[in-house]
């Protein structure tokens, strides 16, 4: 920090590029969250704040430094008499990509799902691209693959019925369908040709801990409340 604005830099060999925000911060001034990045993009050094640009650019010219030293967040490297004054959450360093080139809204979710993940999948749209789901024990969630953050993506943004201890979401593809089960929650579908959120799946079929697709029929097996070991549907 300096003069109570942030001030972010890089080195390459014993050279400093700095850019220095100009939005101040006390604890009386600018208080609560706030979103900050530092990003290198070609030879420019930019810094935003909530999503504005800030400082301008800066030039800078041949590779930062590779530090053999600690790396640390909220201090200085080693030098534990350089601390951050404040929280620091949702931390994040990416090599090899520029994130933010010019001015954007801030994710206004995690960018890991903040729970732990209790089932993973991914799906192939007819047009080649994937689609990334992932559950955990009480929400489905979708990857945007342009920031990489999660998007709740549960039916009506609801909680579902909590997964048992000792179970995991089970998913499957039918065409263009995505299927998720689990035992406390009824089957649910999501529409890769027309994405938006996870659905009731049609037809009232049973609560099931498993699900598979067998040449033209969707089978669902471990079924809740039935005698039957399975059941399908084409």
């Amino acid at each position: 920090m300096s003069a109570n604005v942030i001030q972010a830099r890089a080195f390459v060999g014993g050279i400093s590029s700095d850019v220095t925000g100009t939005t101040q911060f006390s604890s009386t001034l600018n208080t609560g969250w706030h979103h900050v990045a530092f990003v290198r993009t070609g030879n420019l050094l930019k810094l935003f704040i909530d999503g504005v640009q800030e400082g301008g650019n800066v030039a800078i010219t041949g590779t930062v430094n590779d530090s053999a030293n600690q790396f640390a967040i909220g201090q200085l490297g080693e030098l534990v008499n350089l601390n951050w004054n404040g929280w620091i959450d949702e931390f994040r360093l990416s090599v090899g990509i520029a994130r933010w080139t010019a001015n954007f809204i801030p994710a206004g979710t995690a960018y890991n799902i903040s729970q732990a993940c209790r089932g993973f999948f991914y799906a192939r749209k007819t047009d080649g691209s994937i689609a990334v789901f992932a559950g955990t024990a009480t929400k489905l969630y979708q990857l945007n693959n342009i920031n990489f953050t999660w998007t709740d993506v549960s039916k009506s943004l609801s909680s579902y019925g909590t997964l048992p201890n000792t179970d995991h979401w089970q998913f499957a593809q039918f065409g263009s369908f995505v299927i998720a089960v689990q035992a406390n929650t009824v089957p649910q579908v999501f529409n890769l040709a027309a994405p938006s959120a996870f659905a009731d799946l049609g037809g009232s079929p049973p609560q099931a801990r498993y699900v598979s697709v067998v040449g033209r029929f969707v089978v669902l097996s471990g079924l809740i409340g039935h005698l039957s070991a399975c059941n399908g549907r084409g």
